[in-house]
């Protein structure tokens, strides 16, 4: 429960680096960016705090971040031959459909 736990923070946190970043390198002055950037690091400290609370050698922040970040992209990286095989599949369907 505990790995569950620290993988969802970290992709809590990812997810919402990952938009704090698309945000900044695709600013226009007429977007609204303050609420998109409110409401990333919102998830961004809910995230934080609930690897806090389930690291087990969380002592600062930065580690107990490091630790679900770490497991949030090792995680991804686990699931990625099982995309493959699906797209795979579906370039092949594609393919294979009568002209």
């Amino acid at each position: 429960m505990v790995e569950f736990l620290l993988t969802f923070s970290g992709s809590l946190m990812l997810g919402s680096l990952l938009v704090l970043i698309n945000i900044k390198a695709a600013y226009h002055p007429y977007h609204k960016t303050i609420p998109l950037i409110a409401s990333s690091l919102l998830i961004l400290g809910s995230g934080l705090y609930l690897s806090l609370i389930a690291s087990p050698e969380g002592d600062t922040a930065l580690t107990a971040m490091r630790q679900a970040t770490s497991l949030a992209i090792n995680g991804l990286l686990a699931t990625l031959p099982a995309v493959f095989a699906l797209v795979t599949l579906m370039m092949l369907r594609i393919s294979a459909r009568p002209q």
